[in-house]
């Protein structure tokens, strides 16, 4: 931990000494904050004292930490959701792009039985047709 640093702040009229490794300007817009809070909750409340005033203002604080700390949790949970649903949906455009590619794979697999019977058959036929040609030859 680095140097402490001493400030004297003002909050409602009373003064503290705080002592904290943070620097005195961040102490003292901290105590800022609580004494602005802390009228607030005394105009609202005129008849609370010092203490009551102080322990709402802190329950007030708390308050704001926590709801934002909800907010920010479910913010990240609606991001984590968007997620997985963007995941889904990528994971469902794969399936279907797989079964293109397997349908084609087929596809292509039947051209080419294709080809290769129409090759045979055009052998056969050339084979047939030489045979003829040779016997015309022969018979000539």
């Amino acid at each position: 931990m680095g140097a402490y640093n001493r400030v004297h702040v003002e909050i409602r009229g009373r003064t503290f000494n705080l002592l904290a490794d943070d620097s005195a300007q961040y102490l003292m817009g901290i105590a800022g904050m609580v004494d602005e809070r802390m009228k607030q909750v005394m105009e609202h409340n005129p008849q609370l004292n010092f203490e009551k005033a102080a322990l709402l203002t802190a329950l007030n604080f708390c308050d704001d930490l926590e709801k934002n700390k909800l907010q920010k949790k479910s913010g990240q949970e609606s991001s984590e959701d968007h997620i997985r649903e963007q995941v889904m949906e990528y994971a469902k455009e794969l399936e279907k792009a797989t079964d293109v590619i397997k349908n084609l794979e087929k596809e292509l697999e039947r051209v080419k039985s294709e080809n290769n019977e129409q090759l045979e058959k055009l052998r056969r036929e050339y084979e047939i047709k030489e045979k003829e040609i040779l016997e015309m030859i022969d018979s000539m």
